[in-house]
Order: structure tokens, then C-alpha cells, then sequence
């Protein structure tokens, strides 16, 4: 017994000893960034694009950078990424860093190209890392402070029910609810503060976000692994949410399509909603059910799903490792609007 457990103890040293060699030569062979860098022009790290919660930092010039793209990033007088609206604009693009074309050139987000081949007037209002409901408060800030009129809102949803996976914005209003239930039922703004801190992502979730972070952040060997096989691994790894944690991340996404009906009406523009799906619901066949869910609690408002577009060779429209749509989905995307416009 004693013999086996110190083959066993020798084998699993011996195996660490040889992951931790590999995992060496990885760093220097193939070296693979854990992620995007934001840089200035001279190559300087930027820590904050935003001006504030609603506008990015006027006329800021900077780069992403990661080992699948090198971007040039351009943002107008207005703190919204170009194309810059000439006189009142006639479209607002609202939505995520898909909106707002990450990874990609100025020219090369569907914004740009849908603008440029149809001539309108139009705001890229893409803000990454939000939510719909942030998303509207961006939208009310410009439709008050700039007194812009648009005569259509397209507001795009990256949402999957299969998984609540970090970007997905039914998990971003997820978020974005429970923040706002702890801060109704705080006694102070000081308790209120520290219990928006507190909020999480559902157990499951927010344990395999940070399993993920931290071997991409610290393991070359697992950033190669992912470089790779990605689109795969996001199909292998996404795990269903619960029945009731889906049910309130759609509640308070039913929530937020109600607010832009009513801001439709009120200020009036037509208001369309397009689902961008994470190449993992198109893979996985998983996009249908998505569509369903959304069109479930879009209170009348027009859903178009874009799975279509992308499913035969879907992961060419889509960076393998980061994940967003790149200049080959973008145009996919943009010659779909125009078309259907």
C-alpha cells in the first residue's frame, strides 16, 4: 500500500514538475497576452477611456491591442465612437462592446459600414461591458443633454438563456436589478454602497468567471489551450442557469424593452431589437431558444434574431480567443442592415 502511494505521490511530482517546464518554454515559444490592452498612440497604457458613466472621454484616440487584432479606436466631440453624427442624427445604435465594434478599426464596426454605404446621420452608442438597462440611461443622457430626436433606435441585445456567461446582457440586467433591489432596501447610502459591493453573479457562475480569469491571467498553457479550441471549450463549458435565476435576469430585461417602448413613444422614434448571439448558441444550436426568450418579454417591440447570418462557419465571423465579432461578422452584419433597412 506504502509502494503505491509513493508511485502515485512520484508520478503526480513528477507531472507537476513537467507541466511547470512546459508551461515555461510556453511563456518564451509561444507566448499568448491574457487579454486586451488599451494604449495610447505612443504605446502608453490608458486605465480609463470614460469621462463619466455616460460619455467616453471626448475626442480620445487610443488602440486595443491583443495578439488576434491591433485596433484604432476614434471617439467624437461627443464621447460616442465615429462615425460623429452630422446635425440630429436619424440613427442610434445602442448596445455592447459588439456595438461598439471591439477589436476592430473604425471603419471596420457595422456602424461605420452601415452609415457610410447608407449616408444617414448616426451615433455608435456601444458602451462596453453594459447592460440594456445601463444602455437606456446612456440613451436618455444624449436624447436630453444634446436634444437629439432620432427617427430609430436599434438596440442590440448579446444574449444567450443557455448559459449566463460574462458579456451576455441578460446577465449584465441581472446584475443591473439586483443592484437597484439593495440600494431600495439599504438604510443609507454608506450600507448601500458597501451591499451593491456584495453583488455577485449566481453561485455557479461566479465561480467558474473566476476559475476562467484566473487561468487565463496566470497559465500561458491554458491561454494557448483557449487560443485554439475556444468556440469548442465555450460549447463544453456552459452551463444552464437555474429556472429562477434565468426567469429574473429575463424579468428585468421584460423591464428594460418596457422602458425603451415607453421612451419610443415619448420621444418618437422607432425603437427595433436585434439579437447578436455569443458564437457558442449558434455552435451549441441553443439560438432558437434564446430568440424565444426574447421575443417573450419584448412587449410588442420588433425582435430580429441574426443567428441566421452566422451559422454556416460561424466561428469565422468571430475572434477565436476574445470572442467578439470581427471585421469579417461585422460586415456580415452591416450588409444585413442595409438590406433590410
Amino acid at each position: 500500500m506504502r509502494a503505491t502511494a509513493s508511485k502515485l505521490a512520484l508520478i503526480a511530482v513528477s507531472s507537476l514538475f513537467a507541466l511547470g517546464l512546459v508551461e515555461v518554454v510556453s511563456r518564451f515559444a509561444q507566448p499568448v497576452s491574457p487579454g486586451t490592452r488599451t494604449l495610447s498612440l505612443a504605446g502608453e497604457t490608458i486605465d480609463a477611456v470614460m469621462e463619466s458613466r455616460f460619455r467616453h472621454k471626448a475626442e480620445l484616440i487610443f488602440r486595443q491591442v491583443s495578439d488576434e487584432f491591433e485596433a484604432l479606436v476614434t471617439i467624437d466631440k461627443f464621447g460616442n465612437r465615429i462615425p460623429e453624427p452630422l446635425g440630429n442624427p436619424s440613427v442610434i445604435f445602442l448596445g455592447d462592446s459588439f456595438t461598439f465594434g471591439h477589436g476592430l478599426n473604425d471603419e471596420e464596426t457595422f456602424v461605420a459600414l452601415y452609415c457610410a454605404h447608407t449616408g444617414l446621420s448616426c451615433v455608435n452608442m456601444g458602451r462596453s461591458g453594459s447592460g440594456t438597462l445601463v444602455q437606456l440611461d446612456v440613451l436618455v443622457h444624449y436624447l436630453e443633454t444634446e436634444g437629439w430626436r432620432p427617427e430609430k433606435v436599434m438596440l442590440f441585445v448579446l444574449a444567450m438563456t443557455a448559459t449566463l456567461a460574462s458579456g451576455n446582457d441578460l446577465l449584465d440586467n441581472y446584475y443591473y436589478a439586483r443592484v437597484q433591489e439593495v440600494k431600495a432596501t439599504a438604510e443609507n447610502a454608506e450600507v448601500a454602497e458597501q451591499a451593491v459591493q456584495e453583488v455577485k453573479a449566481p453561485f455557479h457562475v461566479d465561480i467558474w468567471l473566476k476559475l476562467r480569469r484566473w487561468a487565463l491571467d496566470n497559465i500561458n498553457l491554458a491561454r494557448i489551450v483557449y487560443f485554439r479550441f475556444a468556440p469548442n471549450l465555450r460549447v463544453l463549458l456552459s452551463t444552464p442557469p437555474s429556472t429562477d435565476i434565468l426567469g429574473l435576469a429575463l424579468e428585468a430585461t421584460r423591464v428594460a424593452f418596457d422602458r425603451l417602448r415607453k421612451l419610443s413613444s415619448r420621444y418618437g422614434f422607432e425603437a427595433l431589437i436585434y439579437i447578436l448571439h455569443p458564437v457558442q448558441d449558434i455552435e451549441g444550436g441553443t439560438d432558437q431558444n434564446t430568440a424565444i426568450a426574447i421575443r417573450d418579454v419584448s412587449g410588442g417591440i420588433r425582435v430580429v434574431s441574426t443567428a441566421d447570418l452566422f451559422r454556416e462557419n460561424s466561428t469565422s465571423y468571430y475572434f477565436a480567443y476574445d470572442g467578439h465579432l470581427n471585421a469579417h461578422g461585422a460586415k456580415r452584419l452591416a450588409e444585413f442592415l442595409q438590406a433590410t433597412r
